[in-house]
């Protein structure tokens, strides 16, 4: 029974795979110009636009042009950036590191607010602190985290004198630099 609820959600989550895959390919296939227009900017003339079209493999037939593309992300090959002309697949690499490090910072504060909000409500139910701990449940998922990083950064920053964010690429010489970054994250972790 698990074994089968299992191949199903993997079922799914190819099939939203899938599904996703598609609308990214149809939303660049449909943007305005071509896809040539997006990636050069601006207009261009019928003979650059073909070169362009011709070089990034945009003059094969739809079927062709999205099975490559997909065969090349399952192998790993994201491409390369427009902006930078590095393998896409290396710049996520070179961030995930930060990426983890937030996510973990955020996940671990959530955990450390929400548990024992939960226990403290669950213990006192129907009380004055079942209902507080619900209230700043409600006022955590209320506000839009863009909002709440801006008023966390001001108030680490320049009420409590804590660094407000830290550069990734210099040592933290302490863990307070990562706190401010962690908490609009830690509300939908």
């Amino acid at each position: 029974m698990l074994a089968r609820h299992i191949v199903k959600r993997f079922a799914y989550a190819g099939l939203m795979l899938f599904g996703v895959s598609l609308i990214l390919f149809a939303i660049m296939r449909l943007a305005p110009g071509g896809p040539e227009a997006v990636l050069v900017g601006g207009e261009l003339s019928p003979e650059i636009a073909a070169q362009v079209r011709a070089r990034l493999g945009l003059d094969r037939p739809l079927l062709v042009q999205y099975s490559s593309w997909v065969l090349a992300a399952a192998r790993g090959d994201f491409g390369r950036s427009f902006k930078t002309g590095d393998p896409v697949a290396t710049l996520v690499l070179d961030r995930l590191g930060p990426t983890l490090t937030l996510t973990g910072g955020a996940l671990l504060l959530a955990l450390l607010v929400a548990v024992p909000l939960g226990v403290l409500a669950a213990i006192r139910r129907n009380t004055i602190w079942d209902a507080l701990a619900s209230s700043v449940s409600l006022f955590g998922i209320s506000f839009p985290s863009f909002w709440l990083g801006i008023m966390l950064i001001l108030l680490f920053s320049e009420v409590l004198g804590h660094p407000a964010s830290a550069s990734t690429g210099e040592r933290l010489t302490s863990g307070r630099a990562s706190v401010t970054p962690c908490c609009p994250c830690s509300r939908s972790a």
